[in-house]
């Protein structure tokens, strides 16, 4: 005769209260992991990597040196600026503090190409989607 299986609505309902605590901040870890990328990559990543354009303009610092920097880096700070703005389960926001040129770059303007390093993906949606996914059946076996 074939064994019932006991369902333990307590256990999974601790473990979905779990993750509804720690997944929003593990979504945003990747969000802003994608974003770093972005400045590795000197693109952004939808489907595939769309390389950012090259500079046309030197500045003292290129002039001064015989390599060029990348793309977007001077001092590092917009790079260093993205962080986590949100992370709760409705809303997971990730984005740059203090750096008033960050949209410009992001988003350009007459004269200067965009340059994204936030925004929708579909690869970073893929991700995010199996992690969810990986997630909640881990919840649901507890």
């Amino acid at each position: 005769m074939a064994k019932k299986k006991q369902i333990d609505f307590d256990k999974i309902n601790a473990a979905l209260d779990r993750l509804a605590e720690t997944l929003p901040r593990r979504a945003g870890v990747y969000m802003l992991n994608h974003s770093k990328k972005a400045f590795r990559d000197q693109g952004f990543t939808d489907d595939s990597l769309s390389p950012w354009a090259k500079r046309t303009t030197k500045n003292a610092s290129d002039r001064n040196n015989s390599s060029s920097r990348a793309i977007l880096i001077d001092s590092g700070n917009l790079r260093r600026s993205l962080r986590i703005r949100k992370a709760t389960f409705k809303e997971v926001a990730v984005g740059s503090y203090g750096i008033p040129y960050a949209k410009r770059h992001n988003q350009g303007l007459k004269g200067m190409p965009r340059r994204p390093f936030v925004g929708d993906s579909r690869v970073l949606t893929k991700k995010l989607t199996d992690l969810c996914f990986k997630e909640f059946k881990k919840a649901l076996e507890a």
